[in-house]
């Protein structure tokens, strides 16, 4: 077990050396921008096959996992091995998505220019340090206010570029810790398997540590909500549970689909001499400071406009494939966008309807997500997997955990693996990153998908 671990290591040092090769210092947009010319031929193969040798090793641990392979006599050495790839993700260049220079971007644009980052984009500051670093300098801000607050609080212009890249990559390294420890309460708290094996296999994941560890995706930032949301539900603290999850949205809106879950929860589950006093108190505490939050960019009317700048675009999706076929045939693409809305909220009240049972929270949030991944979001990156990996060390079955593990692999295959063999955003190749990412999980869902939607009998 320690020699596939160690060798684990060694891929993940060798992806932070090719990621200085494949991207350039000083411009580490590149990569990623689609006006550049193509990147460094043969490094960008080489670079695509470590990350498919990583990924598939850990796909094959994953498939091997078992207590008598990791017996509790190795955990330390395992928790050693596991920090020490997170640490070295610290020493890469973003290679992937230079989301996180956006972020700085924008709190630049706050923090020293005094702009809103909802009316005014970084292009509009000439001095902005974080301009040459991002390949969308014309985007005004599209995340929610407190992921733009918590932008500007870590935001230090003392420590230039590479220091604010680091304290973001901690930040978001610390959150996803913190996930895994609340999953592991959570898990305690219904009774089930909270040994650390599981937790430090899926911690180990590639796309974890790439999206976190070297992009520092806000992403990461929820995670912790989410999952502390769940905990706190199942441990009765409803006001706080409502505060929480609240947060998580206003980071970033997507979370906003696990509502009818909370609400049905509360409603079926909670404590019903408690219950409208902790929904009271949680819903005025989130009131009075979403209102907080939204007095520096000038009230609601500002994040509601980033919000539909961000919903206005599609690609490497289900549905864009989907929106894609429709235009082809002379059909208006913008249509399967609305109808995958509708059809996500209608899904995401239809599993909400089937928590039965206290236990079944973790499973029904998580299968929610997934949905929401599938049929309702019309641009989708790796990154918004983050989340669910720790969620899902507290599904209901095993199954459910494969099917999430089985996913972020792909997930990381399709975009990235595909991406540094060809060095390429053309149609064709979207459409291949697309199928590489979907038709894995599509086929892992048809076998589970008693298990995974809580049709069947819980193992």
């Amino acid at each position: 077990m320690f020699v596939w671990w160690g060798v684990l290591l060694v891929l993940a040092c060798l992806v932070v050396a090719v990621s200085h090769i494949v991207t350039p210092v000083d411009r580490p947009a590149r990569a990623l921008a689609a006006a550049e010319a193509p990147g460094p031929g043969n490094w960008g193969l080489i670079c695509a096959a470590i990350l498919f040798a990583w990924t598939g090793l850990h796909l094959f641990l994953w498939s091997r996992r078992d207590p008598d392979v990791a017996p509790p006599s190795s955990h330390r050495g395992l928790s050693w091995l596991l920090l020490a790839m997170w640490l070295a993700m610290l020493l890469a260049v973003p290679f992937t998505s230079t989301d996180v220079f956006l972020y700085l971007a924008h709190a630049s644009t706050w923090m020293d220019f005094g702009n809103d980052p909802y009316g005014v984009a970084p292009i509009g500051n000439p001095g902005n340090p974080f301009l040459g670093l991002t390949p969308w300098p014309t985007d005004a801000a599209q995340y929610g206010p407190l992921g733009l607050a918590v932008s500007g609080w870590l935001y230090r212009p003392a420590l230039g570029v590479w220091g604010n890249l680091t304290v973001f990559r901690i930040v978001a390294i610390a959150s996803v810790g913190l996930a895994f420890w609340l999953a592991r309460r959570a898990a305690r708290e219904l009774g089930r398997n909270a040994d650390a094996p599981l937790g430090l296999l899926v911690a180990a994941s590639p796309l974890l540590l790439i999206e976190a560890g070297i992009a520092a995706h806000n992403d990461a930032w929820i995670a912790p909500l989410v999952l502390g949301a769940v905990y706190l539900l199942l441990r009765g603290r409803l006001g706080m549970a409502i505060v929480v999850f609240a947060a998580s949205v206003w980071i970033k809106y997507t979370t906003v689909v696990l509502a009818p879950a909370i609400a049905v929860f509360i409603w079926r589950h909670a404590d019903r001499r408690h219950r409208w006093m902790g929904i009271g108190i949680g819903v005025l505490v989130a009131a009075v400071s979403s209102m907080a939050l939204l007095a520096p960019f000038g009230g609601l009317e500002s994040p509601l406009r980033g919000l539909s700048a961000a919903s206005a675009r599609a690609t490497r999706s289900m549905v864009w494939v989907a929106g894609t076929a429709l235009e082809a045939a002379g059909g208006k693409g913008s249509v399967v966008v609305g109808l995958s809305r509708a059809a996500t909220v209608l899904a995401a009240v239809a599993l909400a309807l089937r928590l039965k049972r206290r236990e079944d929270l973790p499973q029904i949030v998580l299968a929610t997500y997934v949905v929401f991944l599938l049929i309702g979001t019309a641009w989708f990156q790796p990154w918004y997997l983050i989340p669910l990996l720790p969620l899902s060390c507290i599904a209901r079955n095993a199954a459910t955990r494969s099917i999430i593990v089985g996913f972020s692999a792909s997930a990381v295959l399709g975009l990235y693996g595909v991406y540094f063999v060809t060095y390429s955003f053309s149609p064709a190749n979207q459409l291949l990153m697309t199928a590489v990412t979907f038709v894995p999980v599509l086929v892992m869902l048809g076998r589970h998908w008693r298990e995974f939607f809580l049709v069947g009998p819980a193992t």
